[in-house]
C-alpha cells in the first residue's frame, strides 16, 4: 500500500467493516488495532490491550500465586528458583538422588592415616584428608627425579657458573642459563652485542629523507618507510586522501539536498508532532518504538532533478516507525 494512495486523511470505516472502539472514551476513528493499542496506552496510560491474556498460576512448593501468559504458566511449575532448588534438595536427595551410589564410605588419608568420609567417586588409590597432606605427600614422593614429568638436565649459570637443573626443552631453546634475573642481567650488561646480533639495513624516510637502520624483514615488510608516527601522518595526509584514496568514491554529497534539516523540522511542527496515520506523538514514539517520528517523501527523492525539490512540504509527511514501514508493504 501507497501513502499517497490513502487520500488527504485516515481511510474511512465503511458499513460493512467492523468499527474498532476505545474501551475508556469510546473513541471510533482508529484504522487498525494497532492504532487502539497506541491510543490507549498513551493517552489513557494503560497497557492492558497490548498485553496477551494473562492466567493465575500456582506454585507446586509454595503455593503462591501469580498472573502469566498461558504458554508460561504451563511450562512453569514454581514460583521461582528458590522454590525449585528447596523442592529438587527435598525430591532428590540421599537415596531418591538418581546419582546415589550406596552413600558415603571411610578411608584413611595415606599421609596421616585420619579416617575421613568420602563419596565413592571421590575415593582414588592414594587419598588425602586435606590440602596440607596432600602437599606435604607430594613433595616427598612426588619431586625431583620421582616427579612422572621429571625430564631436567645439569647445566651451569653462564655468569657465575653455578649448577643448574633446568627442564631439556629449555636447555635446547635457549643458548644461555642463568640462576635468577640478577645473572642474566648482569652478563648481558657485560655482553650487549649478544642481544642486537641481527644484521642491518638502512631505508630512507618517505617524508624527510633521512635515513634510519632497521631489520631486514621490516625493509621488506612495505614500499615506504618513516622515522616515526608524524613522518608517516604527514605523508598520508598528503599522499593517501582524497581522490588518491584507494576508497574514493566521489566525494561526499548530501542525498537529501541541503535544505533538508530545515524542511525536515517544518514538516513535524506543520504535523504537530504527531504521527500523520495513527496519531502517535513524539514522545510516545520514542517510549514504544525506541526512536523520534520520521519524515516521508511521499514521492522518491530518485524521481526529481535535485533533492532540494523532493523536500517540498507538499511531498513530506510525519510517520511513526510502524507506520513508516507500512507505507512500503
Amino acid at each position: 500500500m501507497r501513502l499517497n494512495e490513502l487520500g488527504d486523511g485516515p481511510a474511512e470505516q465503511t458499513e460493512d467493516s467492523d468499527t474498532i472502539v476505545c474501551p475508556t472514551c469510546g473513541k471510533n476513528d482508529f484504522d487498525t488495532e494497532h492504532g487502539l493499542k497506541i491510543h490507549h496506552t498513551t493517552v489513557h496510560g494503560d497497557r492492558s490491550l497490548t498485553l496477551e491474556e494473562r492466567v493465575e498460576f500456582e506454585c507446586e512448593r509454595c503455593g503462591s500465586t501469580k498472573q502469566l501468559t498461558p504458554d508460561e504458566a504451563e511450562r512453569r511449575r514454581f514460583c521461582s528458583h528458590e522454590c525449585k532448588g528447596e523442592w529438587q534438595s527435598e525430591a532428590y536427595s540421599g537415596e531418591d538422588g538418581p546419582m546415589w551410589n550406596g552413600g558415603k564410605v571411610t578411608v584413611p588419608c595415606s599421609y596421616c592415616g585420619t579416617t575421613v568420609e568420602r563419596t565413592p567417586s571421590q575415593v582414588n588409590e592414594i587419598t588425602f584428608c586435606s590440602n596440607s597432606c596432600e602437599a606435604d605427600w607430594k613433595s616427598e614422593n612426588r619431586s625431583g627425579e620421582d616427579h612422572p614429568n621429571y625430564s631436567q638436565v645439569s647445566t651451569e649459570c653462564a655468569w657465575c657458573d653455578t649448577d643448574l637443573f633446568r627442564p631439556r626443552w629449555r636447555v635446547k631453546k635457549f643458548e644461555h642459563q642463568f640462576c635468577d634475573k640478577d645473572c642474566k642481567g648482569a652478563y648481558y650488561s657485560a655482553n650487549p652485542s649478544e642481544l642486537h646480533e641481527k644484521d642491518r639495513v638502512t631505508v630512507t624516510c618517505s617524508w624527510c629523507g633521512d635515513e634510519k637502520e632497521v631489520i631486514p624483514a621490516q625493509s621488506t615488510r612495505s614500499e615506504h618507510h618513516f622515522c616515526d608516527r608524524e613522518c608517516k601522518g604527514e605523508w598520508w595526509s598528503t599522499n593517501v586522501s582524497g581522490e588518491s584514496h584507494p576508497n574514493w568514491k566521489g566525494g561526499f554529497e548530501p542525498y537529501y539536498g541541503p535544505n533538508w534539516s530545515r524542511k525536515r523540522r517544518e514538516t513535524r511542527e506543520r504535523d504537530g508532532c504527531e504521527c500523520f496515520l495513527c496519531g502517535v506523538t513524539d514522545g510516545a514514539s520514542r517510549l514504544i518504538h525506541g526512536r523520534e517520528l520520521s519524515v516521508h517523501h511521499l514521492t522518491r527523492i530518485n524521481d526529481f532533478e535535485s533533492p532540494a525539490e523532493a523536500n517540498d512540504l507538499g511531498n513530506l509527511l510525519t510517520l511513526c516507525t510502524y507506520c513508516h514501514q507500512r507505507v512500503f508493504d
